[in-house]
């Protein structure tokens, strides 16, 4: 508390509080009377500049990173908000070792996305560290701004944002000097003249009533308009009992995109036959028989969904060796489920994106399900070595060193692979050995393993991806004719 007497209409006293203080007059006469005390409304001394919190900006997008603030680590958000992470011992060690930045003041705190100790744990270990070099993306021209203030007391006289070329111009700024918002927390503008090519600096200043000052500074931020672009379209494989989509590190890329593409949008789906009796069928049990010669045309097909919207993100997905891009898996048995043993064809759907929210789509080309059934039984007739263009089945025949048989059936929609051998009962092949053959209905076996006065039975096994199926002749004797 100052006390000061003086005669004068004015006075003028030292400022060397904080906060708010208040002035109390009064007026004493010769008698030394004193009149009422009359209070002013109260003066604030401010010494610090409001602070910019919470800023975002519309449709920006960029990698997804570790960033520290005093020591604690957090999750730097796609969409410019910031969760906080377990202080983990990777996580530690990264904040232990970078110094703090500026950009994570001014960032929104998404608390209640906030991850737990395992994947803090991951992404501190597969994450890099967010740096002054991190690229902004924005789909278009039109920035959008909002912000909000911390004031600590200090009334805000305005704030003035403007956009540079470079970080150190925060004093004078080269693309937009800097316009006032007249008191609002938010800045639209369209600037046409940034290239898609050119990097620029969003600068927002603070100014409060006491005339100071505090710049956050946003960047270096870049313009993509265009979607991003790909060399080829790789080939679906089957690796056991998983479907494989994978890309090396240029067949995705972006012109304007330095980094590696970082996010694929991908469903399964499938093609569905329609065979003219269906339709005829839909036809009639809607009674539109005058449309009947609208069906009656070639075979057409309809496309099916066979999963969800599915997503790949690079920080979250594991290497895939030999591959440098990336891939995707998808378990067989969900697609193999669907398949009704037809053969039905399956592709994939993919939206390629870049970090400004640009995307390409490209379908796979079609492919084809391991079988989930083996070849449909098969019937195996002995056939006289003599007449082998015969289809009669016989008992007996005097052909020595020699076995003939034809067969039929072994149903599948997949090409066969035929085995076929010759055994003493049904199911070994144990005097002449299981051989590949080419043939597909009938074949002649010779060996000195075959002689007089035995029962032996031709066997067949036909292979798929589905499995084996193995079926044999009712067995034939061989007699010596003389």
């Amino acid at each position: 508390m100052v006390y000061k007497e003086l005669t004068e209409t004015s006075v003028r006293l030292p400022a060397n509080f904080t906060g708010k203080r208040f002035m109390t007059i009064i007026a004493l006469n010769h008698a030394m009377e004193s009149s009422k005390p009359v209070c002013s409304d109260g003066i604030t001394r401010d010494i610090s500049p409001a602070i910019i919190r919470n800023l975002t900006l519309e449709h920006a997008v960029w990698t997804e990173t570790i960033i520290c603030q005093n020591g604690q680590p957090y999750l730097l958000q796609s969409n410019l908000q910031k969760v906080p992470l377990h202080n983990t011992t990777a996580c530690l060690k990264i904040c232990k070792s970078r110094t703090d930045t500026i950009v994570a003041d001014f960032l929104t705190t998404h608390i209640s996305g906030s991850k737990d100790t395992d994947i803090s744990d991951f992404l501190c270990r597969h994450l890099s560290l967010y740096t002054n070099e991190t690229i902004v993306y924005m789909p278009n021209d039109h920035v959008v701004l909002n912000w909000e203030v911390e004031e600590l007391g200090s009334q805000i006289e305005d704030f003035y944002v403007g956009l540079g070329l470079d970080a150190t111009e925060k004093d004078s700024t080269s693309l937009v000097n800097y316009i006032s918002t007249d008191r609002k927390p938010y800045f639209k503008h369209r600037h046409e003249a940034i290239g898609s090519d050119e990097l620029f600096f969003v600068f927002i200043k603070t100014v409060n009533k006491a005339g100071l000052s505090n710049i956050a500074t946003l960047g270096p931020i870049l313009i993509d308009e265009t979607p991003p672009r790909y060399k080829y379209i790789p080939r679906v494989t089957i690796a056991l009992d998983t479907i494989v989509f994978a890309w090396e590190s240029d067949t995705f890329y972006d012109d304007e995109q330095t980094s590696q593409i970082e996010q694929l949008m991908f469903q399964f789906g499938r093609l569905f036959f329609i065979s003219i009796k269906e339709c005829m069928f839909i036809c009639e049990c809607n009674l539109v028989l005058h449309k009947i010669n609208t069906f009656l045309q070639p075979l057409g097909h309809d496309e099916r969904v066979s999963s969800p919207l599915l997503e790949w993100r690079l920080e979250s997905s594991s290497p895939c060796p030999p591959y440098t891009g990336g891939c995707f898996k998808y378990a067989l048995n969900r697609l193999q489920n669907q398949d009704t043993g037809d053969g039905l064809l399956f592709y994939i759907n993919i939206h390629i994106y870049n970090n400004a929210g640009h995307f390409t789509s490209i379908r796979t080309e079609t492919f084809q399900l391991p079988s989930r059934y083996p070849p449909g039984h098969g019937y195996v007739l002995d056939l006289d070595p003599e007449m082998v263009n015969t289809s009669t089945d016989i008992a007996v025949h005097f052909t020595e060193h020699s076995m003939c048989a034809g067969w039929m059936g072994f149903k599948h929609r997949e090409q066969l692979s035929l085995e076929v051998g010759i055994g003493l009962d049904r199911t070994t092949a144990d005097v002449v050995p299981f051989q590949s053959t080419s043939e597909m209905t009938r074949i002649c076996l010779n060996s000195s393993s075959i002689g007089n006065g035995k029962v032996y039975f031709f066997i067949v096994k036909a292979s798929c991806s589905g499995g084996t199926t193995i079926s044999a002749s009712n067995g034939v004797r061989i007699y010596d004719d003389k």
